[in-house]
């Protein structure tokens, strides 16, 4: 067996200056990470304090504008309910003036249509003096197939009697396109007659009666036979004009 004689340098400083030499690289290198990571550590730190701080402003404004919107919210929704009370208000005000004043109107029609009956008895015209009919309607029913009339008459307070006598009515129309004249007695409901009448100053008078089949009226004729008087008087009034007709 052969030895191997190995001869090497002794250097008891070279190790130890390797191990100053890495821990001054380790230093150097810890301190430059340090510098680096400080400073830009404190460059993020700024930034973001900046930003944290225009965030806060932000959200104190948006708090201002949140209660400044919510104050005007309350506003608006004030300012809707006193105008829809209002509305309200000015809607019933309205409706009860409207109803009012069709009431007003309607009871002026009727004033009115008093004054001219009253008027008619007491002073009518010179022409129209004695017995007549005052008014005349034809009145539909419910069941749209019968008929109501209503007649007045009236005598002038010139006559200062009672007079009495009947009367005639009669409907003047068409049937399958001839003109034709329909007694009312046949039509009448019931064992209704036609009028008779006996009075000094005015008389009204009703009946139902239920047009033919296919007859058309177009106008209606009222006749007055007078006791002891020779001539009787006759009225037509056109049938459109008396005719009143339930709503659809």
């Amino acid at each position: 067996m052969q030895h191997r004689i190995v001869v090497k340098r002794h250097r008891p400083w070279f190790r130890a200056g390797l191990i100053a030499g890495a821990a001054a690289v380790i230093a150097i290198a810890g301190f430059g990470l340090y510098a680096w990571v400080r400073t830009h550590t404190i460059s993020e730190f700024r930034q973001t304090r900046t930003e944290l701080e225009q965030l806060r402003d932000e959200r104190r404004d948006l708090a201002r504008e949140l209660r400044t919107a919510r104050s005007e919210n309350t506003d608006l929704r004030q300012q809707i309910v006193y105008a829809q009370r209002s509305t309200e208000i000015d809607g019933a005000a309205c409706t009860e003036v409207k109803a009012s004043l069709s009431d007003l109107q309607a009871e002026a029609a009727d004033l009115r249509e008093q004054v001219a009956f009253y008027r008619g008895i007491v002073s009518p015209d010179e022409t129209r003096a004695g017995v007549r009919v005052l008014d005349l309607k034809m009145t539909q029913q419910p069941d749209r197939q019968h008929w109501r009339y209503d007649l007045v008459l009236i005598q002038s307070v010139r006559h200062d009697k009672r007079v009495a006598g009947s009367a005639q009515l009669r409907l003047i129309g068409s049937r399958d396109g001839e003109q034709v004249t329909q007694d009312l007695a046949p039509l009448l409901s019931g064992d209704a007659r036609l009028p008779q009448f006996a009075f000094k100053y005015f008389q009204e008078f009703t009946g139902e009666f239920r047009l033919p089949p296919n007859f058309r009226p177009i106008r209606a004729s009222v006749t007055l036979d007078i006791d002891g008087e020779q001539a009787a008087v006759e009225n037509e009034f056109d049938w459109s004009k008396i005719r009143v007709e339930l709503p659809p």
